[in-house]
C-alpha cells in the first residue's frame, strides 16, 4: 500500500511502507527494542527482542498487548491505575478474571494481583528473553472465510513457537488490524492505535526524567510528573534509572535496584497531561474532543492541576506554543516540541502523587 508520508525534514515523499514498519522503527529507535532477523524467519513474522522482562511487563500494561500463556490462553498485565494502587498491592490470592474473547476466539485473562503474587503465579513472565511478535488479526465484521484464514495463520504461529523449544510466555503478540471504517479504503489515513502511542509517549517522557502514569481526575490518556525532589528521591533510592513509569516502582520489589544515569532535572515542578490519537488528522485537530484541542482543554479542567500538555500520534510535525507535540517520522525518529509551561501551581497534584508513591515503595 502506498502512502504520502512526511519525512524527517517535514517534507512529503511517496514511499511504500506500512503501519507495522512504522511501529517497528519507533520501538527500535526510541524504546530499546532490537530487530530479530533469525526469529522473524523462524516465526515467519516480524519479531523484536524486548530489552528486558520488566520492559515486557510495562509494554503489556501500557499497550494492552498480551503474553502468550499456552495454546489456548493469553495474559495481559493490567494497568496500575493510581486509584487502584491499594487494591493492587494487597496480598490477595491471584485471580484470573474472565474476559472477552478476542476476534480469534482465544480467551484473554487480565491479571490484577500485587507484583509479588503475580510472580508467584506466573514466574515465567519475569525471567528469560522476551519477544514481541507483530502479527495481524481479523475484525469483528470480517467474513467467515477471512476469519478462518487468520485462524489457520494463528495456529501455524503457535505451532512454530512450540517447535522452537521456547516457552509460550517468552512471546507477546501485538495484533494489528485496520479499524473497521477504514478496512476497505485503499488510500487510507495512516493508523496506529492510541494505546501504542501512550506507551511511545510514556517512553519519551521517561527518558526525559518524568514519572509517567495513568490519568488521575481527568479523561486524558496518560499523565506525567517531574520535579527535582520527586524524581531525585526515587533515583537516590535506585528505583529509577532516569524517569520511569509508575509501575516500575511496584516492579522494584521483584527486579531490585537500578543504577541511575547522570542527568539534570530542571528546577521546576511539572504536572503534564498527554492526549494520544491514532491518526495524523486527529492528532493535529484543535477540536475539544481530540488532539491538540483536547490536550489544551485538560489544562483548564478543575480537580487536578496540570501546567503542561502534549498531543501525541503518528506523523504529526506541528509546533504550537500552547500544546507540545510528541511524534515520530516514518523512520522512527522522534519529533518533540515542548510547548508552553503554564504558571499553574501544581503543588497539590504533586503531593497526591507522592502519597501514591509512598504506597508503592514502602
Amino acid at each position: 500500500m502506498r502512502f504520502s508520508a512526511p519525512g524527517g525534514d517535514g517534507t512529503t515523499s511517496e514511499e511504500t511502507f506500512t503501519d507495522r514498519n512504522y511501529i517497528e522503527n519507533i520501538l527500535v529507535k526510541n524504546c530499546g527494542f532490537k530487530k530479530a532477523g533469525g526469529l522473524s524467519g523462524e516465526m515467519d513474522r516480524p519479531c523484536l527482542l524486548i530489552p528486558s522482562p520488566k520492559e515486557a511487563i510495562l509494554f503489556s500494561m501500557y499497550s494492552h498487548t498480551e503474553f502468550l500463556y499456552d495454546k489456548q490462553t493469553k495474559l495481559r498485565i493490567e494497568h496500575l491505575m493510581p486509584h487502584l494502587t491499594s487494591q493492587l498491592m494487597t496480598k490477595e490470592p491471584i485471580k484470573l478474571y474472565p474476559w472477552e474473547r478476542t476476534a480469534l476466539g482465544i480467551p484473554v485473562h487480565p491479571l490484577k494481583p500485587s507484583m509479588g503474587e503475580l510472580r508467584s503465579a506466573v514466574p515465567q513472565i519475569f525471567e528469560g528473553e522476551k519477544i514481541l511478535v507483530l502479527t495481524t488479526s481479523p475484525l469483528t465484521g470480517d467474513s467467515k472465510s477471512t476469519r478462518y484464514k487468520y485462524r489457520k495463520e494463528y495456529e501455524e504461529l503457535l505451532n512454530r513457537i512450540e517447535l522452537s523449544g521456547r516457552s509460550f510466555t517468552d512471546f507477546l503478540l501485538l495484533e494489528l488490524s485496520l479499524p473497521q471504517h477504514l478496512e476497505h479504503t485503499k488510500e487510507r489515513e495512516f493508523y496506529v492505535t492510541e494505546l501504542l502511542f501512550e506507551y511511545f509517549a510514556g517512553s519519551v517522557l521517561r527518558d526525559k526524567g518524568y514519572l509517567v502514569t495513568a490519568p488521575l481526575a481527568t479523561f486524558a490518556d496518560i499523565v506525567a510528573f517531574r520535579s527535582p525532589e520527586l524524581i531525585g528521591e526515587l533515583r537516590d533510592k535506585k528505583n529509577l534509572e532516569r524517569g520511569g513509569f509508575l509501575a516500575e516502582l511496584a516492579l522494584h520489589e521483584v527486579f531490585g535496584d537500578v543504577e541511575p544515569t547522570a542527568m539534570e532535572i530542571p528546577e521546576v515542578e511539572e504536572a503534564v497531561v498527554v492526549e494520544a490519537e491514532s491518526t495524523q488528522g486527529r492528532t493535529s485537530s484543535w477540536s475539544d474532543r481530540e488532539g491538540f484541542g483536547q490536550a489544551q482543554k485538560h489544562l483548564a479542567l478543575s480537580g487536578v492541576n496540570y501546567n503542561r500538555a502534549f498531543a501525541t500520534g503518528p506523523l504529526c510535525f506541528k509546533t504550537h506554543e500552547e500544546v507540545g507535540t510528541i511524534s515520530f517520522d516514518k523512520d522512527g525518529e522522534l519529533f518533540f516540541n515542548e510547548g508552553h509551561l503554564e504558571p499553574t501551581d501544581v503543588g497539590s497534584t504533586l503531593r497526591y502523587v507522592k502519597q501514591v508513591i509512598e504506597n508503592l515503595v514502602k
